[in-house]
């Protein structure tokens, strides 16, 4: 039987953790990874520069107790190549770094979001905190990490960030582009994380209380999608705007 998974939108994370994983520890997990995210994207730092997002990201969760093992950058540049997604981009890049097992939780979580309908209040989250549109530029920001949770201590991410200068349907996810519409740097920057679960315990009345009313607004748990008949799933639509 498939290890079944339990998917939330925490912010422009979307983060999955086994079942049988206990609510205490579970928020753990979520509340520290929300309030480094947010910390880190006071003054809109995420879309002027990920980069250094990122760097004050691993600082912050480094403040609540988390070891960064690991962290491996990839920039890309997409000129000359075409029949692109944000999907396939993703699965390249994790396939590099990751067991199948793992690739495999992280991937299920993209798909789980678009089957959604489109008007899903989690589908609707992940896009308002993912997306940035600068009508200047015509240009869209996309920033997110995708993050597999394996035990209450250990959390592998991957944060992708890009741009497109084509307008962006639904299921941007799995919209095809060329690489002449992501101008500049795309990001893929992976990481393994772990917790001292001890000495978190000290700081969480903290980050609760820090966090106020952004663990309300800014997380969503994503439903499962559910199996019809025929055995495959039934979701939310991939309709154009």
């Amino acid at each position: 039987m498939a290890m079944q998974y339990e998917t939330w939108v925490n912010g422009a994370q979307l983060i999955s953790f086994p079942g049988g994983l206990s609510a205490p520890d579970r928020d753990d997990v979520l509340n520290s990874h929300l309030l480094a995210q947010v910390s880190a994207n006071q003054d809109g730092l995420v879309t002027a520069n990920p980069r250094a997002w990122f760097k004050r990201n691993v600082d912050g969760l480094g403040q609540l107790m988390w070891s960064t093992q690991t962290v491996q950058s990839d920039v890309s540049r997409f000129a000359g190549l075409d029949d692109l997604s944000i999907v396939a981009l993703v699965t390249r890049h994790l396939k590099k770094k990751l067991p199948a097992a793992i690739v495999r939780q992280m991937t299920d979580m993209l798909e789980q979001i678009c089957e959604l309908a489109y008007e899903h209040p989690a589908r609707q989250l992940f896009r308002a905190q993912v997306l940035a549109h600068s009508q200047a530029s015509q240009r869209t920001a996309i920033n997110f990490q995708l993050s597999a949770c394996t035990a209450p201590d250990q959390v592998f991410s991957l944060f992708v960030s890009l741009a497109l200068v084509v307008p962006l349907q639904q299921d941007f996810l799995h919209q095809t582009f060329c690489g002449v519409d992501s101008p500049g740097d795309a990001l893929f920057f992976y990481s393994h994380k772990q917790l001292s679960v001890a000495r978190y315990a000290r700081l969480r009345d903290m980050t609760v209380a820090a966090l106020e009313d952004d663990a309300v607004v800014l997380r969503r748990v994503v439903p499962q999608a559910k199996a019809k008949a025929d055995g495959s799933l039934q979701g939310g639509t991939h309709d154009l705007h």
